[in-house]
């Protein structure tokens, strides 16, 4: 493994960290919220996010758009892995536990890239997979993300 490899791999495992890490968090809601399945199934999702980027496919050539197998690999990646709205055929056939992972997926990229989530879904999110604040994805959407961020600081 070169250089680049384990930065890749290293970038990849803080990656899943915050995923898990993140459903954690939403696993105590759903257990506060009395929704017990679904607090075992986040922490799962959490502890088995993005395995399929250390299949060959993905691992070989995800790693940046001048690769001519690139956007094979991230359809391979969006169509294996229920948390991206693409494996649904859209984001508003989405289970809620499926939105659940999505959303601190987004969180972890967020934080890696360190950009304002919340800008990001207004911006581009909501353009790029055609959802408003009046759809029912939105309020799940919000109501994850509730959970996952910190209210900012205010004086008093």
């Amino acid at each position: 493994m070169n250089i680049e490899e384990i930065k890749r791999r290293r970038l990849l495992i803080k990656h899943i960290d915050y995923v898990r890490t993140d459903c954690d968090f939403i696993s105590e809601y759903f257990l506060s919220n009395n929704e017990d399945l679904d607090c075992l199934e986040i922490m799962r999702r959490g502890r088995a996010h993005d395995l399929s980027k250390f299949d060959d496919l993905e691992w070989n050539h995800l790693n940046g758009f001048d690769d001519p197998l690139f956007i094979e690999a991230i359809k391979h990646h969006r169509l294996t892995n229920d948390h991206h709205p693409e494996f649904h055929g859209s984001i508003h056939n989405m289970p809620r536990i499926c939105v659940a992972e999505m959303v601190c997926d987004w969180k972890a990229r967020s934080t890696q890239f360190g950009s304002d989530l919340e800008q990001w879904i207004e911006k581009d999110a909501k353009r790029i997979w055609d959802f408003n604040d009046n759809d029912e994805v939105s309020k799940t959407i919000k109501e994850f993300l509730n959970v996952l961020l910190e209210k900012p600081f205010t004086r008093n």
